[in-house]
């Protein structure tokens, strides 16, 4: 298979995989609150970066971290995915899914913008964005 084609597949894999998000989103929301769907979020996270960490020898690295980089870590997550995840939940739980839906997708705009560094070159990238 081509490199063109397999990006192709998986690029088509996504969009049929993230256009069902609403729809899972809604009918977990029907059993869980936003914070309940939350913590089996995170704990799926968790349970599947290991089992990626120990099918390729690596899970030794977690504990080779420091003391900064463990807080570091911790207060991304807190922000990434954790209160992003809450509010989008929160969202879904309040609004239909086809209302909420477009926050999922803007969310990854937002950190690409707020990524850029506060110089002359990035202000101009963001004034014709939004422009």
């Amino acid at each position: 298979m081509t490199n063109q084609k397999q990006a192709m597949l998986f690029g088509l894999a996504t969009v049929v995989l993230w256009s069902t998000v609403a729809t899972a989103f809604k009918l977990s929301l029907r059993e869980l609150t936003p914070l309940q769907l939350l913590m089996v979020a995170c704990l799926a996270s968790v349970v599947v970066m290991a089992l990626i960490l120990t099918a390729q020898g690596r899970w030794h690295l977690v504990f080779s971290l420091t003391r900064w980089q463990y807080l570091q870590s911790m207060g991304m997550g807190l922000i990434n995915p954790c209160l992003y995840y809450f509010l989008l939940f929160g969202a879904f739980d309040r609004l239909p899914g086809q209302e909420a839906q477009p926050l999922d997708y803007t969310w990854a705009l937002v950190f690409a913008y707020l990524s850029l560094p506060s110089s002359a070159a990035s202000q101009t990238v963001l004034n014709s964005a939004w422009a």
